[in-house]
């Protein structure tokens, strides 16, 4: 232990040096995210935290927050991203830097998306649209909006709207061909969200044809979530069309970084075309190991997203209390903006408990089948 705390000084200073200078804070911004996240979460966090503690300006430091959001959203945890976006928010707001206020805003139009919470996702979509149209680089702001058009495409595919999904992502791609930045890597996720439309539209060789695309776009990119997924797009989508053999090659791939990664969300849809692969081969063997590991998944998953509910309605139910102090018309209007969100709130919480309550159910009635 004195060993480490003797050397603690010393590997701070990369660290601190990095956290000074853009192109090298970049490198391990991206190489943290994209890399060490998938082998070492706790590691990655930790750089994260080193970066935000060493950083000199409030851009870095905004960048730091952002990306131990960014990774604490791939394992699952919205409530501490939120956390997060929300003080690296503060931050930005108090500058000019409107790339960053349309980053954080866009980052929490997603988490609302994943939550289902669309009006407070849109709210924040149009925010970050806003913001973007203010920025004066054309490269950064043509990148941003790019981003906002990817978003709307998942809400669409959340809608199974597949056409309005796949016209949002070309839309898309047309601003991230304006800007050298993350191409590779933006080029690579529109082409995931276009299989994945194809794939629900059933033309099942479009589907492959952009999974593929995809994982060329990665180029000599290492195993990360976006190539798991891309993979088991390729899997799913071969298992649709009866191809058993292809699409078992393509699952173990799949399935490797999965297992590997702390990508709760990855895990979920691999693990589904576990299943699904499991079902056709009739491996009832497999098919109960993908089960149990997938409902490990999908517990976390739902237990943190009550979680995040549950600590948004203590954050009402206080303001409640605040402004009922005051008994003006404005705080009035507010309360019942609050009770009508609370209530909301309160329902999706429930909803959620009941339909885990009728998934285990189903699942013991399968079980007791088999």
């Amino acid at each position: 232990m004195k060993r480490l705390l003797l050397l603690l000084p010393f590997i701070s200073i990369p660290i601190y040096a990095s956290a000074q200078d853009p192109e090298t804070f970049d490198k391990i911004y991206h190489k943290t995210f994209l890399e060490t996240s998938q082998k070492d979460f706790k590691k990655a966090l930790d750089i994260a935290d080193s970066l935000y503690q060493h950083s000199s300006t409030a851009t870095y430091q905004v960048k730091s927050l952002m990306l131990s959001a960014s990774l604490l959203q791939q394992n699952g945890d919205l409530s501490r991203a939120v956390d997060y976006a929300e003080k690296a928010q503060e931050i930005v707001a108090k500058t000019n830097d409107y790339n960053w206020q349309a980053r954080i805003a866009g980052f929490l139009a997603s988490q609302y998306r994943l939550l289902k919470l669309y009006p407070k996702s849109s709210v924040y979509t149009h925010k970050a649209m806003v913001a973007a149209q203010k920025i004066s680089n054309p490269e950064v702001a043509n990148n941003i909006i790019g981003l906002m058009n990817q978003e709307k495409a998942y809400y669409q595919l959340g809608q199974k709207d597949y056409r309005k999904a796949i016209a949002h992502v070309h839309t898309a791609q047309q601003y991230f061909n304006r800007t050298r930045q993350d191409l590779s890597f933006m080029t690579a996720n529109n082409e995931q969200l276009l299989g994945d439309s194809y794939q629900g539209l059933q033309l099942y060789d479009s589907a492959l044809y952009y999974y593929r695309k995809g994982l060329s776009s990665m180029g000599a990119s290492p195993g990360n979530f976006l190539s798991g997924l891309l993979m088991n797009g390729i899997a799913a989508t071969y298992i649709q069309q009866g191809k058993l053999e292809e699409a078992h090659r393509w699952l173990d791939s799949a399935q490797a970084i999965a297992d590997a990664s702390n990508y709760l969300q990855l895990k979920n849809v691999v693990y589904e075309t576990e299943r699904a692969y499991a079902e056709k081969v009739k491996d009832m063997e497999r098919l109960a190991e993908a089960q149990k590991k997938q409902d490990t998944v999908r517990n976390v998953l739902s237990d943190r997203k009550d979680s995040f509910l549950n600590h948004t309605l203590e954050h009402l139910e206080h303001n409640y209390h605040e402004a009922a102090a005051n008994n003006s018309y404005k705080n009035i209007l507010m309360l019942i903006a609050m009770i009508i969100i609370a209530g909301t709130l309160s329902f999706l919480i429930v909803q959620r408990r009941q339909q885990k309550v009728r998934f285990r159910k189903i699942l013991k009635r399968t079980r007791k089948k088999e």
